[in-house]
């Protein structure tokens, strides 16, 4: 117990300061814990950093699936593309709850390097079996370059989650992660893939058009309400 208190508390004190300016008195301290418990568990406050680290990453790794851990999945395009936003969606729900430790990882250099390299290298690979996988359902064309689209598209998730880390308030995960997936299968899919990219992002743009349409009828009405109201 003594060793997980001391380990969240240095994830708030990581995330709050960096490793450099981390000091093992606050570490213990919001542990509520004697700075000597803090060096029965770690020899020093890297330590404790790189278990943080690893820690998260395996938690996340561990939600990360390969089509060879799936019984069955999606062969149609609409239906891939609903299968593929549903698990990036839970990806980035889980990085938004963390996304103090996120913050973290992000500043992992010098000798901690290798650990958010390693990462990457695991990312790419499971993103290339899964490019491989959809190349041969059919969903994207024969000619695209599995090795290359790997380091594009986990770029681009890359990117887009250093843009979350920026957020103060939850962004619109769903919007993100839904237009970042069309772009992606646009750009590598089959014409069949392309139509139902497009048809689903249609409808999304236009149940949003209507959302926006009638909110100003609803405004007038309450507002007019509140005129005819007496002082």
């Amino acid at each position: 117990m003594a060793k997980v208190a001391l380990l969240r508390g240095a994830e708030e004190v990581f995330a709050a300061h960096g490793l450099e300016d981390a000091k093992v008195e606050e570490i213990s301290r919001r542990a509520g814990l004697s700075k000597g418990s803090f060096y029965l568990h770690f020899e020093s406050k890297e330590a404790a950093f790189k278990q943080v680290v690893e820690g998260f990453l395996a938690r996340f790794s561990s939600m990360v699936i390969v089509p060879e851990e799936r019984s069955q999945l999606p062969t149609e395009p609409s239906e891939t593309l609903s299968f593929v936003i549903a698990e990036d969606l839970t990806l980035f729900e889980f990085l938004w709850q963390n996304r103090h430790i996120l913050r973290i990882v992000d500043g992992c250099h010098g000798e901690f390097s290798y650990m958010l390299e390693g990462f990457h290298g695991t990312m790419v690979d499971a993103s290339k079996k899964w490019l491989d996988h959809w190349k041969r359902a059919g969903i994207l064309r024969r000619e695209v370059d599995v090795d290359v689209a790997a380091v594009l598209v986990n770029g681009a998730y890359h990117a887009l989650a250093r843009m979350m880390m920026e957020q103060k308030k939850r962004p619109p995960l769903e919007a993100w992660i839904e237009e970042t997936v069309t772009l992606l299968f646009v750009g590598m899919g089959t014409p069949a893939t392309i139509e139902a990219a497009i048809t689903r992002q249609r409808r999304r743009v236009s149940g949003v058009s209507e959302l926006v349409t009638r909110r100003p009828r609803k405004v007038g009405k309450a507002a007019r309400q509140r005129a005819r109201r007496p002082l």
